[in-house]
């Protein structure tokens, strides 16, 4: 099945079949960060705060595809730890969405993307803080298909031990139709490559560049109810 994904993403309309992220920032009993307290007691005068947008760190393209055809819909309230410098160390559900794999996936994609301004103490000195917030999957109601092509070109590295670094994916938005499969995050997905090795059959690193693309097409021009 071919959707329009990338014209209605580039439109700031959400995909028929995917995610939808919606972050409820506005709520202060659902969305907080705090800072864990200084050994004297004292409160810290900088909580840990979002250093990117919390909107970026799940996206449309990222629902799981198992469940697409399930209808699964459910909102995940977390919480996570955050580090002195500003990474999570741990992710935890404090309300499910009914669903586990929503709620796993949930904190998946948390601890690799999302990034803060760690909490400060009363010195100035970063310390570890907490950050809750929820977030609601969706899917809405399919919009009509149309004709086109789309391609997606992902670049990493390859280390000698074959570990994947560096990942970065592009899709080409000259395109108005993807299919489901290259809507999803490859950099999530490829995380080793078989090693490449020189001459003298060493292991060494590689760039390498992969590319993926469909198209929907007229099979005939002329309209079949004109046919004799």
């Amino acid at each position: 099945m071919i959707l329009p994904l990338l014209s209605l993403i580039d439109q700031g309309i959400p995909p028929p079949w995917a995610l939808v992220a919606q972050w409820n920032l506005a709520e202060p009993i659902h969305s907080s960060a705090r800072a864990v307290e200084t050994n004297d007691g004292s409160e810290p005068p900088r909580s840990a705060v979002p250093a990117t947008n919390p909107a970026n760190w799940i996206t449309p393209l990222d629902y799981p595809l198992q469940l697409v055809g399930e209808g699964k819909e459910g909102q995940v309230a977390f919480k996570l730890a955050v580090d002195i410098t500003g990474r999570p160390s741990s992710c935890a559900v404090t309300a499910s969405s009914g669903n586990a794999i929503l709620d796993s996936q949930t904190c998946a994609l948390l601890i690799r993307r999302a990034h803060f301004k760690p909490a400060l103490d009363t010195s100035g000195k970063p310390v570890a803080g907490q950050y809750s917030n929820r977030v609601t999957w969706k899917i809405p109601s399919p919009p009509p298909l149309k004709l086109g092509t789309s391609t997606v070109t992902v670049q990493f590295t390859v280390g000698a031990d074959g570990v994947v670094r560096d990942c970065s994916q592009q899709r080409d938005l000259s395109g108005s139709l993807v299919l489901p499969v290259l809507s999803q995050s490859y950099c999530d997905l490829i995380v080793r490559f078989e090693p490449f090795q020189d001459d003298a059959g060493v292991a060494v690193e590689r760039r390498v560049q992969m590319q993926i693309g469909g198209s929907v097409r007229l099979v005939e021009n002329e309209p079949i109810g004109d046919k004799k």
